[in-house]
């Protein structure tokens, strides 16, 4: 079960290249496959029967996962918008399907081609890092690609200065980085803060409030906006949290408002149209003799 192994630890894909430099050779990969638990993606690559379908789709391509398909497999905050990203050398003279039957990759609606820089074959299922929020930051709208780069360094995949650096070659890089917040746990929250800011209403984030904790936003003195996460209701416990912070907060003198995490990406005009609202009446603001 050596060959399962390797492959286990290089994330359920590898090239012939890859388990060569594990001590990994064509004999013992044939005998894997013929065991079943190995198959053959394309020429030079194998895999376990329970790869990533992406990973093996961009490889079965010619390429490498990318973008918003590389993050969501590192287990970063992802907005899938249903594609798969690959990454395919400038000088790829064809690609394949994704999948037997489908059409060539760059006239299928379901893949998104990142064209590179001509290089060599990849010899890796998924980008490094580097190169993965290098096409984020091009490739998505600023404030998904904003809560990409927030769970990045939130995670612990790499550090502030190091994806400043990384993102350095370009204006839109430079913009994003100098904007991202280590302390944002959640992409909605990442979405909210970039969003209020492009519309000119200043916050505050991750705002401590003696004995609750980080609120995930402050308009003005008062105005507490908090966003639930994408499965934040699915524990009765935490619902019941959320109720219990709310009424503590409007004791202490508080506006609260509470938004999911589908309101913001699918319906924030209302959401801005509520924070407006409070803020034009002036709800932010602590006023004499509140």
């Amino acid at each position: 079960m050596e060959v399962e192994q390797a492959l286990e630890s290089l994330g359920g894909i590898a090239s012939l290249e890859q388990m060569r430099a594990r001590g990994i050779g064509r004999a013992e990969i044939l005998e894997a496959r013929r065991r079943a638990t190995v198959f053959k993606v394309r020429r030079g690559w194998c895999a376990l029967r329970t790869a990533d379908a992406q990973l093996v789709a961009a490889v079965r391509i010619r390429g490498q996962a990318t973008c918003i398909t590389a993050t969501r497999a590192l287990g970063l905050w992802t907005f899938d918008d249903g594609r798969l990203h690959v990454a395919v050398p400038g000088n790829g003279s064809r690609l394949n399907p994704r999948v037997e039957g489908a059409p060539p990759a760059h006239l299928d609606a379901s893949v998104l081609v990142h064209w590179r820089a001509r290089t060599a074959a990849p010899t890796m299922a998924r980008q490094p890092l580097r190169e993965v929020v290098q096409h984020v930051v091009e490739c998505q709208p600023p404030e998904l690609a904003l809560a990409v780069l927030d769970s990045a360094v939130h995670e612990g995949r790499c550090s502030l200065d190091w994806l400043r650096r990384t993102l350095d070659g370009t204006a839109r890089g430079r913009m994003l980085a100098a904007e991202v917040d280590p302390g944002a746990g959640a992409g909605g929250e990442s979405i909210v803060r970039w969003r209020l800011r492009q519309e000119g209403i200043r916050v505050r984030t991750q705002v401590w409030i003696d004995g609750l904790g980080p609120r995930d936003f402050v308009v003005g003195d008062r105005l507490v906006v908090e966003i639930d996460g994408r499965e934040h209701h699915a524990l009765v416990e935490g619902f019941a949290r959320d109720r219990w912070l709310d009424r503590e907060l409007q004791l202490r003198g508080y506006d609260v408002l509470r938004f999911t995490y589908a309101e913001v990406l699918h319906d924030w005009p209302r959401v801005l149209a509520d924070i407006r609202r409070m803020v034009s009446v002036d709800r932010h603001r602590t006023r004499a003799g509140r």
